[in-house]
């Protein structure tokens, strides 16, 4: 994503780093065709060799990006910096970057941490936690889950690119601000929605709750996080704070569902009140972050 960021000319920096963005989405559809194809296995292919499938498959991505990212060269943003430190003799260099960014600029690494739930939380509590809840509670097939999420993630494509125009236009606080908000309106809605049991309204609110709410806010991610931070820091800063907001909101929001859920005898309704709780705090979060950084290239 960083790479897509530094490469692309200013004007277009957005639209091109948003289709980066759905690399995570491509997997999401991928995992949930293969899971539809093993579930209907019969149980004992699926115990003895069923499972192995979707392992086996993911293993094989990773060799293409392993020799994509060594043919990849460093960034002309990157090259001009490191350029520029020669010229003018630098004799200090950061060789511990991590570090630097730590102690320099943690503030824009919280913030990131704090900007990362209005994402995480819904996209993991409508691919994750509903998938389950609605199939036990709601008596709604798993299967049809299953379809709905397909759908909205081959909905995510375009949502994406969409997106990162507007962003290229209005700028990326404006865009994160409004996803973080709209999130925060759809969080009781989406329910209300599931409840209905209807195929159609169920994808209403999927397309609303994720290609709208969540789409925005993971379209404009690259660009917003990495104009947070200085070029020699960036790679670490902009990673710090993502995959450790990733793994605080969007890890453990499967678990905080079930268990407001099973708490409040398995009613959604503080489970929406979660999501508009931290949705709420990363619109804030985005009002106060740091002006970017990232140069205005034509």
């Amino acid at each position: 994503m960083l790479m897509v960021v530094e490469y692309a000319s200013g004007k277009h920096r957005g639209r091109l780093s948003a289709l980066s963005q759905t690399g995570g989405l491509t997997g999401q559809l991928l995992a949930t065709g293969v899971f539809i194809f093993v579930t209907k296995l019969p149980e004992e292919e699926l115990l003895s060799w069923g499972w192995r499938i979707p392992f086996l498959l993911s293993a094989l991505l990773v060799l293409p990006g392993l020799y994509m990212r060594h043919r990849l060269d460093e960034t002309p943003v990157f090259r001009a910096f490191k350029k520029q430190q020669a010229i003018n003799n630098m004799q200090h260099k950061e060789k511990r970057p991590v570090v630097k960014v730590v102690r320099e600029q943690w503030r824009s690494i919280l913030v990131i941490m704090i900007l990362r739930f209005a994402e995480s939380v819904p996209f993991f509590l409508a691919t994750v936690f509903t998938v389950s809840w609605a199939t036990t509670q709601l008596g709604i097939a798993s299967l049809t889950i299953l379809y709905v999420v397909m759908i909205t993630c081959l909905l995510a494509y375009p949502m994406h690119l969409l997106f990162g125009i507007v962003s290229d236009r209005t700028g990326c606080r404006q865009v994160y601000i409004f996803g973080a908000l709209f999130v925060a309106a759809m969080a009781f809605p989406f329910f209300w929605l599931l409840e209905s049991r209807s195929l159609i309204l169920m994808i209403v609110g999927y397309v609303l709750f994720i290609n709208i709410g969540h789409n925005s806010l993971n379209a404009v991610q690259p660009s917003f996080f990495a104009g947070l931070f200085h070029p020699p820091v960036r790679y670490s800063g902009s990673s710090i704070g993502a995959q450790l907001g990733a793994v605080v909101a969007g890890g453990f929001t499967p678990f905080i569902a079930k268990t407001l859920s099973a708490v409040y005898d398995n009613s959604w309704t503080w489970v929406a009140g979660y999501v508009v709780l931290t949705a709420l705090a990363s619109a804030f979060a985005a009002k106060i972050a740091p002006e970017t950084v990232l140069p205005h290239s034509p």
